[in-house]
């Protein structure tokens, strides 16, 4: 039970158990190596072939750029909270605003680059002769610039959002945790516009574009196939 002392609540130490340390290492260990390696193997491939300097390989370098981000800012901090006390937190103020902020920059910049990624492959299916003019590498690079300037200014007000605080174990001083900088409810229209820009919105251009794209594909079979039968008559 906690105790009371100098007005501060003073918690029984907890810890995770020996098994799902071991498990949680292991697992997340791997999904960390596979994750790294694989998107630094993406984007080093791209850049030095210069027959994939394509619009879509672009969008993908964008991608990958997003999900190492995030496995960098998430990944070794949950492996490390295994052996510390509870929620400690050991980067300080600096590192708790840096940490949520890339993870939310690298969520929302990918949400973004496979949204800009999937309007090129409609434009580039259902409308091939605008694609010639439309989907270049340069306005590629155009675009997923845009999409990280409006990543990175809509993501910056987390860093000061985000605060430690102090949390106080039997036994032990001196321990923060990473937490919101206000009371909780002063989030919720941030987070509703999370929903709305970055999951909502996405999820309906992507169904509609997929939606013409398969349409078109559909056509497209079906006349080859009846093209097919005419010439064997």
């Amino acid at each position: 039970m906690p105790t009371v002392a100098y007005n501060r609540t003073y918690q029984d130490p907890t810890y995770y158990s020996v098994n799902y340390r071991i498990i949680g290492t292991i697992f997340q260990g791997i999904i960390f190596g596979v994750g790294v390696l694989g998107n630094i193997m993406v984007v080093i491939v791209v850049m030095r072939t210069r027959s994939m300097h394509t619009p879509t390989n672009c969008y993908l370098v964008s991608l990958s750029v997003a999900d190492f981000m995030v496995l960098v800012a998430s990944v070794p901090n949950e492996i490390i909270s295994y052996y510390v006390l509870g929620d400690e937190w050991i980067w300080g103020r600096a590192g708790c605003a840096l940490f949520i902020f890339l993870q939310y920059l690298g969520i929302n910049a990918s949400s973004l680059s496979i949204t800009a990624f999937t309007v090129e492959r409609y434009i580039a299916i259902c409308l091939p002769m605008k694609a010639q003019t439309v989907c270049t590498v340069k306005r590629a690079k155009k675009i997923i610039l845009g999409v990280w300037l409006f990543a990175c200014s809509y993501c910056s007000p987390w860093l000061a959002l985000t605060t430690t605080e102090a949390v106080y174990y039997k036994g032990h001083e001196n321990i923060e945790t990473c937490t919101f900088a206000l009371s909780r409810h002063h989030y919720r229209s941030y987070f509703f516009a999370d929903i709305i820009l970055f999951y909502v919105v996405p999820l309906l251009l992507s169904c509609i574009c997929y939606q013409y794209t398969f349409g078109v594909v559909l056509v497209y079979v079906e006349t080859q196939c009846t093209l097919g039968v005419t010439l064997n008559e």
